[in-house]
């Protein structure tokens, strides 16, 4: 039976899998590796080497801060954003990270 204690090992373990994916998606679509339109396939999690669940809640995250839009029955795609508000984003991503270190 699951204790307290692994069940809260397993939730940090899942609550740093999805910071991880956050952050490598963020990366992703700041440096153009993901284009604005570009559809961001559940199957690429293999290559990102993570699972389904953290990439589910990642992927919602991102469209709440608007950096992904969700279509129903088609899938996730990088918002189209201009230069300027990805600059706005990208000084805030750093002064976040910086502020975090």
């Amino acid at each position: 039976p699951a204790t307290s204690s692994t069940t809260s090992t397993a939730a940090t373990r899942a609550g740093r899998s999805v910071a991880s994916v956050l952050g490598r998606l963020r990366a992703m679509i700041i440096s153009r590796e993901l284009l604005p339109g570009q559809q961001v396939r559940q199957e690429e999690r293999r290559a990102l080497g993570i699972s389904r669940v953290p990439l589910r809640e990642a992927l919602r995250v991102l469209t709440a801060e608007g950096l992904l839009t969700h279509r129903p029955h088609q899938g996730y795609f990088v918002s189209r954003i201009s230069a300027r508000e990805l600059d706005q984003i990208d000084g805030l991503l750093e002064f976040l990270q910086t502020e975090l270190i």
